[in-house]
């Protein structure tokens, strides 16, 4: 009776080893290649961050890594979302901003770069709209021609059109990406804007079908789904993150088990051997 519980110790400590973020899917190369492409300046119309409790823990693990990135490449990123404070949290989780952290400002519209205020040369700039009462193509459409046709204000309250980054960046057909972590929006997104789109989500249930589904018909540049596909992703940018830590924590610990389990078979095995030749003698 105790080989079924060691099957199902050995199985998931197997599951640990074989979760390694070895090499990269042809997906994640392509959304790597679609992301670092883009020089300094370029716009991205982002869809909500981590979005709903069912991605929250693997959000929070990727998408920090993910945002900083683009911040760092200079990007200028404009994120709508209709889980608005999960989306101010990943922000304030990028950026160290308390709790979450212990940088020097007290919320992320205080962060360099927020609105286009107080830029630091060469780095991004970013804008967290405040929430939609419903999630639309209709809206979304709207917001593709004018971010101020469905919100004159953003989350933190700063009125959108006094915002230098608004005066760039007027409408998500000006982007140069869309960059979603959606269900259905995603594609409502590229349609309405005209432009290429990448997609996330940690979530590799239903979503992943409809991901390789939208990629294999040239509607998606590239897509990561998956901690996995995450930590390949930092892996490629030499950035490495919380995605890779935690997989390569969740393979030594599998290691570890199964390393564990054949010493203490071996062990077995010879005090056997050693009685047997004892009653043999």
């Amino acid at each position: 009776m105790l080989t079924i519980p060691i099957f199902i110790i050995v199985g998931n400590a197997m599951g640990g080893v074989f979760t390694l973020p070895l090499g990269a899917s042809a997906n994640v190369y392509d959304f790597y290649k679609a992301l670092d492409s883009l020089p300094s300046g370029s716009k991205i119309w982002a869809g909500a961050l981590g979005y709903g409790s069912a991605t929250y823990y693997q959000a929070i693990y990727a998408l920090p890594n993910l945002i900083k990135y683009m911040y760092d490449k200079g990007f200028k990123i404009v994120v709508w979302g209709g889980e608005v404070p999960l989306c101010d949290e990943i922000l304030r989780r990028t950026f160290g901003v308390p709790p979450y952290g212990d940088s020097p400002y007290t919320s992320v519209d205080k962060v360099p770069g927020y609105g286009g205020l107080n830029k630091i040369p060469g780095k991004g700039e970013f804008l967290l709209l405040a929430p939609l009462p419903a999630a639309g193509a209709t809206q979304i459409t709207a917001d593709a021609s004018d971010f101020t046709n469905t919100l004159k204000k953003d989350y933190y309250g700063y009125t959108i059109t006094d915002l230098p980054l608004y005066k760039e960046f007027k409408g998500g057909s000006q982007a140069d990406l869309i960059f979603a972590e959606l269900d259905t929006y995603p594609i409502w997104y590229s349609v309405a804007a005209g432009k290429p789109l990448v997609f996330y989500s940690a979530d590799v249930s239903r979503i992943a079908l409809a991901a390789h589904g939208y990629y294999n018909a040239g509607m998606m540049k590239g897509f990561i789904i998956s901690l996995k596909q995450c930590a390949q992703w930092e892996i490629l940018v030499g950035r490495v993150g919380k995605a890779t830590v935690f997989l390569f924590a969740n393979a030594l610990m599998g290691a570890t088990i199964i390393i564990g389990l054949i010493v203490q078979a071996v062990q077995y095995v010879t005090q056997r051997g050693a009685k047997v030749r004892e009653k043999v003698g």
